[in-house]
């Protein structure tokens, strides 16, 4: 039987890898937190206990579950001061190919064998970064949803090398801490869902960029029309501006160079001013306090 995954390091803790850390460490998993800014590796480590109680406070998670994630959660400032064993070691920073082979590259190399080595890219495929990574037999991609304590799929990609008993044993973990796993055996960038939004992200903000209506007037149309509750500019709040932005920058290699590039301009106006969605307090539309505290 394989043995059980009970720790977990995140390397990036930015908007998606702290509710990793929350999450993982709300269901009893020892969570260690690390980013080159030490700043923001401590305040994630903040957010994901204020997180945890806030989800207990509104009865979304138990009391116990609260208590579990401020036990079992602590940051480091290098991967040098990680001196527990761990059992997976995931890569949550930026969505840059860059990034994440480096990152990949130095974690495998300090971290070997049998740590598993995870990414959660949300758009390259695991072929893309597998080489980066030292005994890439370990290597799969654990692909989460924001926000991840609603939006409960995770997707599990083997790389070419990956064993099945490895993606059974991610599978499990993902089971362990409240998501539902969805193991695709097929590389597609974007996964399943990501590949169907992604279209509709880009209709909508086609629309915006050529001037046919608002963003507040796309989205009402289509959550008068759909009843669902957010629509494709406040699900762009959600997942975050920059990362939507960053998402399109990587696709312009692989369609519509012109029409992606359009698309990446109509979002600077947004970065420039930090006005990044429900991570910053604005993004398309406002959010309050309450709303932030909520929605993470």
């Amino acid at each position: 039987m394989s043995q059980s995954i009970e720790s977990i390091l995140i390397v990036g803790a930015g908007w998606i890898g702290r509710q990793i850390a929350a999450q993982c460490a709300s269901h009893g998993l020892s969570v260690t937190i690390l980013d080159k800014n030490a700043s923001i590796g401590v305040g994630a480590v903040r957010w994901a206990i204020q997180h945890a109680a806030k989800q207990a406070e509104e009865g979304v998670w138990s009391k116990e579950a609260s208590k579990l994630c401020q036990q079992n959660i602590r940051n480091i400032e290098t991967l040098d001061d990680m001196t527990e064993k761990v059992d997976v070691a995931m890569e949550c920073v930026p969505e840059q190919s860059s990034a994440k082979r480096r990152a990949l590259a130095e974690i495998s190399q300090k971290l070997p064998p049998p740590t598993i080595i995870a990414s959660n890219s949300s758009y390259f495929t695991p072929s893309m970064l597998s080489g980066y990574v030292d005994k890439p037999e370990r290597f799969c991609h654990f692909h989460f949803h924001a926000p991840i304590w609603l939006a409960t799929v995770v997707d599990i990609v083997p790389g070419p090398e990956t064993p099945h008993e490895l993606v059974e044993r991610m599978k499990t973990l993902a089971v362990r801490i409240g998501q539902t796993p969805i193991v695709q055996t097929v590389e597609n960038p974007g996964y399943i869902f990501n590949a169907l939004l992604q279209n509709l992200l880009s209709s909508s903000l086609d629309l915006a960029q050529r001037g046919v209506a608002v963003p507040a007037d796309i989205e009402l149309s289509w959550k008068t029309v759909t009843g669902m509750r957010v629509g494709p500019f406040g699900m762009m709040d959600w997942i975050g501006i920059d990362l939507i932005q960053q998402v399109l920058t990587n696709s312009r290699w692989h369609g519509d160079y012109h029409q992606a590039q359009k698309l990446v301009d109509y979002l600077q106006p947004w970065i420039d001013r930090g006005e990044l969605g429900v991570k910053s307090g604005r993004g398309f539309f406002q959010y309050d306090s309450t709303e932030m505290e909520s929605n993470g």
